[in-house]
């Protein structure tokens, strides 16, 4: 058996794993805050940010007892790590560089929860003039049912689901006046619009008769066009309507 050979302690020092190698060095005290700031800037939430400080010698056990020992004063230095989830940092620094990053890192901090509060009362302050213009676009519409003859039965039918609601009102209604319902709910959504979007106050009533009138028109119209033709042997011209193969839209250019 041949005899065992002396380990060479340098070839046989594990190599740094994938993980470590892709840790990043410690930054310096200024480097660390402005990475901090810039971390703060890109997160608008509250506590997005985590900043830890742990106080450290850099030496053994053993080596901190030795000093103890022999009278040796241990200068203890700060790790201060942060991170938001996608990038982390870290520092190191002594104790007289300790009480001027706290300084700093309170300014910091000071600026970025004013920034969240303005953030906050702008959000608010959005927020209540959305429901103040949604709630003025509904008054905006509210005179279109209160001249229409089918408002106490529309105003039983159900409001879980936009789709309970619409068999409800097949089932209540003839089908013109549930066209004519439809027409005025159309008028209703474009009162809503103006008022909200645009800033102004239709004439709920005349806009809604309009739109009234223009279906009927069309509707006109679409029975004189979709109707079969007189004569079950006349011949197809070139006015003559034809049904769109499945998957295309038939646009009239002639209609208005």
């Amino acid at each position: 058996m041949p005899p065992a050979q002396p380990r060479n302690r340098a070839s046989c020092a594990a190599a740094p794993s994938s993980s470590s190698s892709s840790v990043k060095a410690p930054l310096n005290s200024d480097s660390f805050l402005n990475e901090l700031t810039a971390m703060y800037e890109r997160n608008t939430e509250k506590g997005s940010v985590w900043v830890t400080l742990k106080r450290s010698s850099m030496k053994s056990k053993v080596q901190r007892n030795k000093m103890n020992t022999a009278g040796e004063a241990i200068d203890y230095r700060c790790l201060i790590r942060a991170t938001d989830g996608k990038k982390t940092i870290s520092t190191t620094v002594g104790p007289k560089e300790h009480q001027r990053f706290q300084a700093s890192y309170a300014t910091i901090l000071k600026a970025h929860m004013t920034s969240l509060k303005k953030r906050e009362r702008k959000d608010k302050r959005k927020a209540a003039d959305s429901d103040k213009k949604a709630g003025s676009s509904k008054k905006v519409a509210a005179p279109i049912w209160q001249h229409d003859p089918l408002a106490i039965v529309i105003a039983d039918a159900p409001s879980a689901s936009f789709t309970e609601r619409w068999v409800w009102l097949a089932s209540k209604l003839s089908s013109g006046e549930l066209r004519t319902t439809i027409t005025l709910m159309w008028a209703a959504w474009a009162c809503k619009n103006k008022a909200y979007f645009e800033n102004t106050k239709p004439d709920a009533v005349a806009l809604a008769a309009g739109y009234v009138k223009m279906v009927e028109e069309y509707l006109i119209y679409a029975q004189r066009v979709y109707s079969d033709a007189p004569c079950a042997t006349a011949q197809p011209t070139v006015n003559t309507w034809k049904c769109p193969p499945v998957g295309y839209v038939k646009v009239n250019t002639d209609a208005h």
